[in-house]
């Protein structure tokens, strides 16, 4: 049964135990969500303005040197760097565009969506808009350099051709007409998505190309029909270790967490089963996580009072329950900001490699010892900008970028710390 409706157009924590590489971020839509808009209760991530908030906004942006000074050669006469002593360069950004998801494809070539609904392209140079739809565009993620799906208010869109520079794109209209918040996929035939219209979730599942070329090849899992709740954000390490995470609303009007996981049943055959076993998280809304490993997990959300968190958890193996461990402690040291700003993704390399991004420009670091704040503006004022969302090529930490309302960074070689 097809599912979709083809349009085609064409355009020119430290409780990790494995090294890992992949970003996880919240998205959410012009719908009622409950997902990690940290400034606009009622869901609605239309904004392009979602940056500025009625809280105070931090006075400082140190770095890790704690001096606050970001700017590379800032007593110099000469023109003004793009680039910070820390090696955190900013690119041009074409005007008013919030980037909410980015991926990149191994070759140097990086990709961006915005809430503008553009498609944007990296060339190794300068950003392009290849593609634009009337809708908001949401996340990101391709198996390769010529396969590559996005997702937004108006569906799905693939990006397929012989050249990365010479993509044709294709609109999949969903089931539903639901709105599509987060992508992930292990191999070009084994893509999910999920979304919520704000009354309900679906989850799709694209096994590869259909035999009817008509078909987008995507399916509607059937878990679809048990979940209670709005489901924000899929990720995953593995065909076999995958998550979906939400959240409803309780008895009394609190925010719950909705928490699915896809790994093998009794009979070793992988499907979504309902984890319920994250009682601390009750009363509060869970906005996406990370895993190494089935039994490495960090979930990051805010808690019902709205103070943003990040949590840890380790087991011995699947029989045992996680162990849970509050990362931004008071035990630990480290910049204010980043446990009081809300996050909206975590990127992990190592144990001792770990970064948090979200309101107010806040870039935060985890050594294995403490948290430090990133000093990423090219001003001698704080950047205050939304980050989304960060990439990097698995395991390369030298090599990340980071996107957000108007905003696109990346870390460039530096022989500061």
């Amino acid at each position: 049964m097809n599912l979709f409706v083809r349009d085609k157009r064409t355009t020119a924590v430290f409780a990790l135990a494995a090294i890992c590489g992949a970003a996880v971020a919240c998205a959410d839509a012009t719908v009622e969500n409950d997902g990690p808009d940290p400034v606009n209760e009622t869901g609605d991530a239309g904004d392009a303005d979602a940056g500025s908030t009625d809280s105070p906004s931090p006075m400082d942006d140190g770095g890790a040197d704690g001096d606050g000074s970001s700017l590379r050669d800032a007593g110099d006469d000469g023109p003004k760097s793009l680039c910070t002593v820390h090696g955190w360069c900013h690119t041009e950004v074409p005007r008013e565009q919030t980037l909410r998801a980015v991926w990149g494809d191994g070759t140097g070539v990086v990709w961006t969506v915005s809430e503008q609904g553009n498609i944007l392209r990296w060339d190794g140079a300068k950003w392009s808009t290849v593609y634009t739809d009337p809708g908001k565009l949401f996340t990101i993620w391709g198996s390769g350099p010529t396969d590559i799906w996005v997702g937004g208010t108006n569906g799905l869109f693939h990006g397929t051709g012989t050249t990365s520079a010479t993509l044709s794109w294709t609109k999949f209209t969903t089931d539903g007409n639901m709105p599509v918040l987060s992508v992930w996929g292990s191999a070009a035939n084994d893509f999910w998505a999920v979304g919520n219209d704000g009354t309900k979730s679906r989850v799709f599942h694209y096994a590869g190309p259909p035999g009817d070329p008509t078909a987008s090849g995507w399916t509607v899992d059937p878990v679809s029909t048990k979940v209670v709740g709005k489901l924000v954000k899929i990720w995953g390490n593995s065909p076999t270790d995958i998550w979906t995470v939400g959240s409803t609303r309780g008895s009394w009007g609190q925010a719950t967490p909705v928490i699915w996981h896809r790994a093998p049943d009794g009979d070793g055959i992988p499907a979504f089963i309902e984890d319920t076993s994250f009682d601390y998280f009750f009363e509060n809304a869970v906005y996406g996580g990370f895993t190494a490993d089935p039994n490495n997990i960090l979930w990051f959300g805010k808690y019902g009072g709205g103070a943003p968190y990040l949590y840890w958890g380790r087991r011995a193996d699947s029989s045992e329950p996680y162990e849970w461990n509050d990362a931004f402690s008071w035990r630990i040291p480290g910049h204010w900001s980043c446990g009081s700003e809300v996050h909206n993704g975590v990127l992990a390399f190592a144990p001792n490699d770990v970064w948090t991004y979200g309101e107010f420009g806040r870039l935060c670091h985890f050594d294995g010892t403490r948290w430090d704040l990133a000093a990423v503006s090219i001003e001698n004022v704080p950047l205050e900008n939304v980050f989304w969302d960060a990439w990097a090529p698995a395991g390369d930490a030298s090599q990340m970028w980071v996107v957000g309302q108007g905003v696109a960074i990346r870390k460039q070689p530096t022989s500061r710390p």
